[in-house]
């Protein structure tokens, strides 16, 4: 079964694809585009990833509510991401914040930013200290998806 995780930035979106491995990659937002291209541009994107790897389970990583200043960017590309997932073949997707992330991959709450910083590997996923936080992220989701 074949999951995905995504983890947005602004710019650039990190994605994690796991079957019996794990794929990652990144979508780069094209600037020169305005909004409502850019999304369409994304969500054309997501769906067809969804189809050509027969994704069957789906993460995002939710911009945690606690943030100061949220970023109206970040937030409209993951509604986008999330009504591609509504809209597409999926049997099962989440998308949650960490707190969400830690219990889909029955990790403590507590333990889940040391596991995202790198500190700790608790899944004991191969080469884990090689991928960035955003990766990581992803990783983590793509994880929790299949369980969601």
């Amino acid at each position: 079964m074949t999951s995905i995780g995504i983890r947005v930035e602004p710019k650039t979106i990190h994605l994690a694809l796991i079957n019996d491995d794990i794929h990652t990659f990144k979508i780069n937002v094209p600037l020169s585009l305005g909004t409502p291209q850019k999304l369409k541009y994304i969500r054309t994107t997501v769906l067809d990833i969804l189809r050509q790897y027969e994704v069957q389970s789906g993460g995002i990583r939710e911009q945690e509510s606690t943030t100061y200043k949220p970023n109206i960017d970040r937030a409209q590309i993951e509604a986008v991401i999330v009504e591609a997932f509504a809209s597409s073949s999926l049997k099962n997707y989440f998308y949650g914040r960490l707190v969400t992330m830690a219990r889909l991959n029955r990790i403590p709450h507590a333990q889940i930013k040391d596991n995202i910083a790198g500190k700790m590997n608790t899944l004991d996923i191969s080469g884990w200290d090689e991928y960035s936080e955003q990766f990581r992220e992803s990783i983590l989701c793509a994880i929790g998806a299949k369980n969601a």
